[in-house]
């Protein structure tokens, strides 16, 4: 059934309106720290104050010191109109494709290591190395618009 001009305009109205929706200023501001003491403790404890022990300054710091090489802490504090509303707890992670494979020996290695370049090397290079997972949010966000693009 072909399409009535009064139902597509009402459609591009729509598309248009979220379109402005998402691209509209939020009203939030941003503090990002690649380590926990880069942002302001006291703002950091008032935001966490019973929540997780996984967003304690001083458990931050811990992992900071012990986490693996491939594992890169990233922090932020959120703001509106100058007041912190959340604190955001995320960890970069750099995947290869040697990490899903157990050790052969030596014979096999060089064999794994050229299979693995060959199946693997197009997407690794395409996707890039880096994924980002596991983000702890200290407060809830029931009107904060979420934009993801990795």
């Amino acid at each position: 059934m072909p399409r009535t001009p009064g139902r597509l305009r009402a459609r591009l109205a729509a598309a248009r309106e979220r379109h402005r929706e998402r691209h509209r200023p939020t009203g939030f501001g941003f503090a990002l720290g690649d380590a926990i003491d880069y942002l302001d403790g006291a703002t950091w404890d008032a935001l966490v104050a019973g929540q997780s022990v996984f967003l304690q300054r001083r458990y931050l710091r811990a992992l900071e010191q012990a986490c693996p090489d491939n594992l890169a802490p990233r922090y932020a504090l959120i703001f509106r109109k100058h007041q912190p509303v959340a604190a955001v707890v995320m960890q970069i992670v750099t995947v290869t494709g040697t990490r899903f494979m157990k050790t052969p020996g030596p014979v096999e290695r060089r064999s794994a290591r050229s299979l693995l370049r060959r199946a693997l090397g197009p997407a690794m290079r395409r996707a890039g190395e880096a994924m980002r997972e596991r983000v702890f949010f200290a407060r809830g966000f029931a009107s904060l618009p979420v934009m993801w693009d990795p």
